[in-house]
């Protein structure tokens, strides 16, 4: 559930409600408190509000009338009536306007868990039967697209202005459905990999959708961005193939517990290379690594003793879970680094540091460049994954996080120092993509960029 209003002018008892409210077993993102009808009113028009718990004496608006007010929306929270055993005959005219439970004063611990999980549970239904709904008029209106992203995509609390409808009892991925005219690929550039189906105009072709739209997510996922299916194109080498022999797939997991630490990381690295230039095909990618992570345990079966080892391989196991090949790369190399003991055993931290020094220094100098963890590991000659590592390790950022911090403090900078044109001052920090920069800036300052001029503006004043 994402979000209570409790609106009761009696702060102590607010206070007790909100506490058996976090203390109910649902969990629950948000719990707002206000103390007269009114502000409730206010905020439930101006937040998406999931339950609200009402006195009906309050101040400037009972609840009596904070409910008739609330059956008026078209998807009305559930509202739960809150009085003293005096008012019952109100409570009463509050039931045949929808209340879903009245509680009497002193309210009860159970009654409110109990009225809690059952306002969870009639939630879910509403969703269910709301993604049915939509899915259905999605289904009817003709040619559609399924989109499937990663599981916790940032962005997608906005699926409805992208005009996305969840798919119901979706199973193992985060499915989407979109009517093709409302389809626009550019929409999709800041959520990682993201695969997305051909184009269907039948509910009996869905099974066919998911395969396909399984395959282009597979595919964005080993090279990033947004892939269509009938984009696929195989450009695989004929000599990768050598790559998944039994004698190159035990060279590589051999390697793990010798002091080669730097081959062995170039013949693993060597294997992601492939994968993300397209120069190996995606599935065949994904079942080397299935295969990989499956003979691991049995070639070092008392490394596998330490805690949290095997939960670690179950994760890696699911491949697509991460965003994208870069992520999971980072995920997987320091599986295998921990195998190897290298986290215990580095001796060079002071060279390594010195390092990322330099490479911090060199992105603060070249972040309007077209820059990427290649060009900068290239840079400070360290291997592309102990870069990776190290980099996260010694700023407490990941590359990508550290530079889009440095190019988004740059443009604030401009914005406030310079006239330029907003376009012009995104590009003059490094992105090409102007959609991308708006986004990226409002996610990080909360405001656009046009507002965050205005807003330091008037502070000049």
């Amino acid at each position: 559930m994402k979000k209570i209003l409790i609106a009761e002018d009696e702060k102590l008892i607010r206070a007790g409600i909100r506490t058996m409210i976090q203390r109910s077993g649902v969990e629950v993102e948000e719990i707002i408190e206000t103390n007269n009808g009114e502000d409730a009113w206010d905020i439930i028009q101006n937040n998406k509000v999931d339950a609200v718990f009402t006195d009906i004496r309050m101040p400037k608006m009972n609840g009596i009338e904070l409910v008739k007010h609330i059956h008026e929306l078209d998807e009305a929270p559930f509202v739960v009536a809150i009085s003293g055993y005096d008012d019952f005959g109100y409570a009463v005219e509050m039931l045949r306007n929808g209340v879903l439970e009245y509680l009497l004063k002193p309210v009860e611990r159970q009654k409110i868990a109990e009225v809690v999980k059952l306002i969870e549970t009639k939630l879910q239904a509403r969703e269910k039967k709301t993604q049915r709904e939509a899915y259905s008029k999605v289904m009817e209106s003709g040619s559609y697209r399924i989109i499937m992203f990663y599981p916790g995509a940032p962005g997608l609390d906005e699926e409805e202005n992208l005009k996305l409808t969840k798919l119901p009892e979706a199973g193992d991925g985060n499915f989407f459905v979109v009517k093709d005219e409302d389809f626009n690929q550019e929409d999709y550039t800041d959520f990682g990999g993201v695969g997305v189906s051909q184009i269907h105009s039948s509910e009996e072709e869905l099974a066919i959708a998911y395969q396909e739209v399984r395959s282009a997510r597979l595919a964005a996922f080993c090279r990033g961005g947004i892939i269509c299916y009938e984009a696929l194109d195989d450009k695989a080498e004929v000599d990768y193939e050598e790559l998944l022999t039994d004698t190159a797939r035990t060279r590589r997991i051999q390697l793990i517990g010798t002091d080669k630490q730097k081959e062995f990381l170039n013949e693993w690295d060597e294997l992601f290379d492939r994968a993300a230039s397209g120069r190996m095909p995606a599935e065949d990618f994904k079942n080397e690594i299935s295969i990989s992570l499956r003979t691991i345990p049995r070639i070092y079966k008392t490394l596998f003793d330490e805690r949290g080892m095997q939960e670690i391989l179950v994760k890696l196991e699911e491949i697509l879970l991460c965003p994208d090949l870069d992520t999971y790369r980072e995920h997987f190399m320091r599986f295998l680094l921990r195998l190897n003991e290298i986290w215990e055993k580095q001796d060079d931290a002071e060279p390594t540091k010195k390092k990322i020094g330099l490479a911090m220094e060199y992105i603060k100098e070249n972040y309007a460049e077209d820059l990427n963890m290649a060009v900068v590991s290239n840079y400070i000659s360290m291997n592309y994954t102990l870069f990776s590592i190290n980099f996260k390790q010694y700023t407490g950022s990941n590359f990508v996080n550290y530079l889009k911090e440095i190019r988004l403090n740059a443009a604030r900078n401009l914005l406030v120092e310079t006239d330029e044109k907003i376009i012009d001052i995104a590009r003059a920090v490094g992105y090409e993509n102007y959609k991308h920069f708006l986004k990226s800036f409002r996610m990080e300052f909360g405001v656009s960029p046009t507002e965050y001029r205005k807003n330091m503006q008037r502070e000049d004043f």
